[in-house]
């Protein structure tokens, strides 16, 4: 489990939603256009409520997907350092 949410069950034994404290917006907070009817508003709460945990704004890891970077050559690249300015040398 990540450290820094919290599961809290209730006298009755049944869950409460897990709380991220890190996490200052959720699906309650989507502003839905009044342009749309009723039953697309309907929708679209219940399209966020289903992937709440995906419209969040706290970072997250993923193993959906792999990323490799190929090289041209093992051999490390050598280069001259950036010179430092003179404010931050000690004198």
């Amino acid at each position: 489990m990540d450290p820094t949410s919290a599961i809290f069950i209730c006298p009755l034994g049944s869950e409460l939603e897990t709380l991220n404290p890190l996490q200052k917006e959720t699906v309650k907070d989507v502003k839905v256009s009044p342009e749309l009817s009723e039953s697309q508003q309907a929708d679209i709460q219940a399209l966020l409520e289903v992937y709440k945990d995906i419209f969040t704004d706290v970072s997250s890891i993923t193993d959906f997907s792999e990323h490799r970077i190929q090289l041209t050559t093992a051999e490390p690249i050598k280069g001259k350092a950036y010179p430092l300015p003179l404010a931050l040398r000690d004198t």
